[in-house]
């Protein structure tokens, strides 16, 4: 018992901190941004290991070119998302502020459309019943028509039937 008061106790804890860091998390933007240094400074330095075995060659200017330039690379990313750091916020407000636009918009649709919808809804069911009315009379209809046949055609088959057992019965006798 006292395990499992442990437990609850650590689980509430835990689970209030956890709270308050997912408060404190970064945005999906600046999680971009950082994934994209990441990358740059991973290039950079499979560039630079690569590059290590020009070092003292006739390729050196090569390589120092191709570190300067990747260094240029660097700092343009750096100075770039700085720069437009306050751009892509407006644009992530901007962003924001359509998308709950739109959201009440397609709303109203659907307060709009959902009494459209039931209206339909009650005319195919009157118009299903109607059917089912309609079919229900031509049904006994049918059958009036059908049942004097019917009628006939089974006296007939039990006068054949009648036949058939004379006829089988008077050769049977013959035999017995």
């Amino acid at each position: 018992m006292k395990l499992v008061a442990l437990a609850l106790t650590l689980l509430l804890a835990l689970g209030s901190h956890a709270r308050t860091l997912q408060a404190d998390a970064p945005s999906q933007l600046e999680y971009y941004k950082a994934a994209a240094m990441v990358y740059l400074d991973q290039v950079k330095a499979h560039a630079s290991k690569a590059l290590e075995h020009l070092e003292g060659t006739e390729y050196d200017q090569y390589k120092q070119k191709l570190t300067e330039s990747l260094d240029k690379l660097q700092q343009y990313a750096e100075t770039t998302s700085h720069s437009l750091s306050p751009y892509t916020t407006h644009l992530m407000d901007s962003a924001k502020q359509v998308h709950e636009h739109i959201v009440s918009e397609l709303e109203n649709l659907h307060s709009k459309l959902v009494p459209i919808a039931n209206e339909y809804k009650e005319h195919v069911l009157k118009a299903v019943e109607d059917v089912k009315e309609n079919l229900a009379s031509h049904t006994a209809e049918l059958h009036g028509h059908v049942e004097p046949f019917l009628k006939a055609r089974k006296c007939q088959l039990i006068s054949y039937y009648v036949y058939l057992a004379h006829a089988i019965d008077d050769m049977l006798s013959k035999y017995i």
